[in-house]
């Protein structure tokens, strides 16, 4: 059979499994979070889900065939198992009022609500995270870093920065470093505006562990960029080749790393 035979019957596969969770046919395990029940195929979401089949075949196994998650949203879970059915989750959409925006920083007029777009990818990511479904964590994690990237407001992207300190599991310093690098990223463009300054110095002086990790992130790489050899989807480490003073305008100036070398203590 073809590749392309393949991706067909397996999407049809996917559509047919969907169809069947919807319609609550052959369905062999109900979750339920928050007063919501959704009924799902074992086979399917223990496969992908080392915790959620420990929970169904293990000593405490759910004889009812019920299984709650508790400390989450409906949303949240149920994009968990449109994941886990399709291998996507639909993203946030909504559109905010088209009104003129009072104060700077605030969305402009139909703008998608990114602040909400961002929360969702956080939560997808921090459920996975507990589940143990590999999968999810990296699909979330890229469409975070995607959407932290096409976000051109600072002051709005400064909302979200507490919202991923708050997370308390090992996984989210992935989350984490990708805020490092959009900062990083943000202010090295000059002249800095003084919005963009105003809401980094806001964020260090309230989050120190993001402080923190800015710092350590300068330390480790001084410089950063983008290699069309590597890909302009990630940031690199790069040496510079030439260097102009800001104070003269005049080349041959050097960066304070090279001017260092050679030099003992």
């Amino acid at each position: 059979m073809m590749r392309s035979q393949l991706n067909t019957y397996y999407n049809d596969l996917c559509k047919q499994m969907l169809g069947a969770q919807h319609r609550g046919e052959f369905c062999d395990l109900d979750i339920v979070c928050n007063g919501h029940t959704i009924p799902v195929h074992k086979v399917i979401i223990c496969l992908q889900s080392p915790v959620i089949k420990a929970a169904c075949t293990g000593s405490f196994a759910e004889s009812c065939g019920r299984y709650e998650i508790k400390d989450c949203s409906y949303e949240t879970v149920q994009g968990m198992v449109d994941y886990l059915y399709t291998g996507n989750y639909d993203n946030y959409t909504k559109e905010l009022p088209k009104e003129k925006p009072e104060e700077p920083g605030e969305i402009v007029p139909g703008q998608r609500d990114v602040f909400s777009e961002l929360i969702q990818h956080v939560k997808m990511f921090s459920l996975a995270d507990k589940y143990l479904i590999d999968g999810l964590l990296e699909l979330s994690r890229t469409k975070f870093k995607k959407t932290v990237r096409d976000e051109r407001d600072t002051c709005a992207f400064s909302q979200f920065v507490a919202e991923v300190y708050d997370l308390q599991f090992e996984s989210s310093k992935e989350l984490r470093d990708i805020v490092v690098e959009s900062v990083r990223e943000r202010v090295a463009v000059t002249p800095l505006k003084p919005s963009v300054q105003e809401a980094v110095d806001g964020l260090i002086d309230e989050i120190p562990e993001f402080a923190g990790d800015l710092a350590r992130s300068y330390l480790r790489r001084p410089i950063l960029g983008h290699c069309t050899t590597c890909g302009t989807h990630k940031l690199v480490s790069i040496t510079t080749l030439q260097c102009r003073c800001a104070e003269c305008g005049k080349g041959g100036a050097t960066p304070l790393g090279s001017w260092y070398e050679g030099k003992s203590y």
